[in-house]
């Protein structure tokens, strides 16, 4: 479940959904973008969605902030908002944020996205930066099936129907050798 830290980022949120969605194509992740925190569904793994920006990053710390305790901790996705590297204060709200959140992942700049309608359009194309988009939602989707998984819990295990009919006793003594009063023994 995709959740923008704020309705500010709500875009972010959805376009990220889009590609996830794109990527995941006939598996059985099931992406959707929600707009907060909904505890009606305590077994769904929730991913929060922010720009690279300080207020991006500060309104996913408030959200994260909200989080309730006995819920699955989140996924923080940042996405890069320019082509250039994150300035040193983004950098470090970020290594902050991701003590309080299960994983962090950062999404590539993809300048298709700009020139397109819907943002899967921009995976059709090729190039360097499309690979590593690609690349890096795989890891997502592998992430989030990993999580899901482990916050659904053991399988039930279907008790077994009957027992095996024969079962050899068990061994409970052994005889030893005898000696004779000679002191040595006999085979």
């Amino acid at each position: 479940m995709m959740i923008p830290a704020s309705l500010e980022h709500l875009g972010e949120a959805t376009m990220v959904g889009d590609l996830l969605a794109a990527v995941d194509a006939g598996t059985h992740l099931h992406v959707r973008v929600q707009r907060g925190f909904d505890s009606a569904h305590e077994r769904v793994q929730r991913v929060v969605v922010a720009p690279s920006t300080m207020r991006g990053l500060d309104h996913a710390s408030a959200l994260i902030g909200t989080w309730r305790p006995g819920v699955a901790r989140p996924v923080l996705v940042v996405v890069r908002d320019a082509p250039l590297p994150p300035p040193p204060t983004v950098v470090d709200q970020v290594h902050a944020l991701s003590g309080r959140v299960e994983h962090v992942m950062e999404l590539p700049f993809l300048h298709q996205i700009r020139m397109v309608l819907h943002p899967r359009q921009a995976l059709e194309s090729k190039g360097r930066q499309v690979r590593r988009m690609r690349k890096a939602l795989e890891r997502l989707r592998g992430l989030l099936y990993a999580d899901t998984f482990l916050a659904a819990g053991p399988p039930a295990w279907p008790e077994p129907v009957s027992t095996p009919e024969f079962v050899p006793p068990p061994v409970t003594s052994m005889a030893l050798p005898s000696v004779p009063t000679g002191g040595t023994p006999t085979p």
